[in-house]
């Protein structure tokens, strides 16, 4: 069986693109590959796959990245867990003997928690919280997209980064963990999970945010795992190669539930498409206040400027000074922004 069968459906779309965008009076030189969180990571696996080389020019990397694949040892650990809660041999054979449904359904019974994944070569991509990722396979995915672009992979497309600024609210707040870390032992022991020196770590987030809980600073440290740090990585790698490089920052916080959630995971996605009315109101993304419409024609009108031209309208990002747009009510360049909490994942898988 052909292996990351999800990225041969993606490359198969894309040549279709290519073979037919002057159809639709399109430019099959200037296609924008561009999605948000798995999306994303989707996308960063595309920008390092051999056989996508050629069919995007330009992409945009949301919430999304270069580190988030599989070992083979990673998926066979996953692999072997599910055909025990199937109860069939873990062969592809025995699982043709399912339909699509009946697979789906079995995946939502194999959790996290049931599967070790961290090994001593790989980090857990998900972080104990995701265990469905691309594998890699020595062909599409021969190594970590994060190190085929330090090797110089799409060294010719324009690429544009991003993350949000609370990320990881929406995932740790439904679930009340944040308020139940109340004690800096917790804290440290949820901290382990992703980072090998967790006190040292959580001391200086404190020194940084020295207004947050101990659950808002767990908040901050995993959405610095699972999309901060693996966005300025990537961010890094790719401005190393000629293709430009810019990176942003989406810090526009919702009102949703009392403000709590701030700028969370997906909240850009009403704001980027710029159809706020369905994201508006007490169960809208955006809240009940919404946003302005001046920042969603804003942000449409920057991520079309890059599709069309490759500059987003501000400056280029390099290694040295990190220059990242602040995207807000108001917009800024930061140059080298949270640099004391990126010096502490520096070696960190």
């Amino acid at each position: 069986m052909p292996s990351n069968l999800g990225l041969r459906d993606q490359l198969a779309a894309l040549r279709w693109v290519r073979a037919n965008a002057a159809r639709f009076g399109g430019d099959p030189a200037r296609v924008t590959l561009f999605g948000e969180s798995a999306g994303g990571m989707s996308v960063a696996a595309l920008l390092a796959c051999p056989a996508a080389t050629g069919l995007f020019r330009r992409a945009i990397v949301m919430s999304g990245s270069g580190q988030a694949v599989l070992s083979g040892e990673q998926a066979d650990r996953i692999a072997a867990r599910y055909a025990q809660v199937l109860k069939i041999e873990n062969t592809a054979a025995a699982y043709r003997r399912f339909t699509p449904e009946q697979l789906l359904a079995a995946q939502r019974r194999v959790t996290p928690k049931m599967v070790k994944l961290e090994t001593d070569e790989y980090a857990d991509p998900g972080g104990g919280q995701v265990l469905y990722f691309p594998v890699i396979d020595g062909d599409l995915v021969p190594a970590l997209p994060l190190a085929g672009l330090r090797d110089g992979a799409s060294r010719a497309v324009d690429v544009l980064v991003g993350y949000n600024s609370d990320e990881a609210n929406y995932f740790l707040i439904p679930t009340g963990l944040l308020k139940k870390i109340k004690f800096d032992f917790l804290l440290n022991l949820a901290v382990k999970r992703v980072h090998p020196a967790p006190a040292a770590l959580t001391a200086v987030y404190k020194r940084v945010y020295p207004e947050k809980s101990r659950g808002e600073l767990l908040s901050a440290i995993a959405t610095a795992y699972q999309f901060q740090v693996p966005s300025v990585r990537l961010a890094d790698a790719h401005a190393r190669q000629p293709g430009h490089t810019f990176m942003y920052e989406f810090g526009w916080q919702s009102s949703a539930v009392g403000g709590t959630y701030g700028a969370y995971h997906g909240l850009e996605l009403p704001l980027v498409f710029n159809n706020r009315a369905v994201a508006t109101g007490p169960r809208g993304m955006l809240g009940p206040a919404g946003a302005s419409a001046a920042l969603a024609a804003r942000m449409q009108a920057a991520w079309v400027a890059f599709a069309k031209t490759g500059d987003p309208g501000w400056a280029a990002y390099a290694p040295g000074e990190r220059k990242t747009m602040l995207i807000g009510d108001t917009w800024h360049v930061q140059t080298n922004p949270h640099a004391a909490e990126l010096r502490a994942w520096e070696g960190v898988r």
